[in-house]
């Protein structure tokens, strides 16, 4: 089905990446990896459920393309993850470096909207 999954990224289709990633299988976590980055909002809360899977690979996955989105709705979901003794190490340092990307990603654009010209 990965021939699938490049197919639906190619084509943008975010609704069929989205019902690849709710099977959590093989397929889930290349699924998470091209809803990051096709970076659309409503990958997010699909992605947030997915950090609750049982296969490691999905939940590093989710929380990776969290990252990569960078919407802040995510934030808490994610130091949930970092913060939780039961995701293995890999999952919550993968949670871990989506908050440092989000974060940085809300300061980035904040600085965006200040009025740095020299005169």
């Amino acid at each position: 089905m990965s021939g699938d999954i490049d197919e639906m990224e190619g084509n943008g289709d975010v609704e069929g990446l989205i019902k690849a990633l709710r099977d959590y299988d093989f397929d889930s976590c290349g699924a998470a990896k091209a809803l990051g980055r096709l970076g659309d909002k409503r990958a997010i809360e699909p992605l947030v459920r997915g950090l609750g899977c049982n296969y490691e690979c999905v939940q590093a996955s989710c929380a990776r393309d969290l990252g990569a989105i960078g919407d802040k709705s995510a934030l808490r979901a994610l130091e949930d993850v970092a913060q939780s003794e039961n995701n293995a190490g890999g999952v919550r340092s993968e949670a871990r470096i989506a908050i440092k990307q989000i974060k940085l990603s809300l300061t980035l654009d904040e600085g965006e909207n200040d009025d740095t010209r020299i005169y």
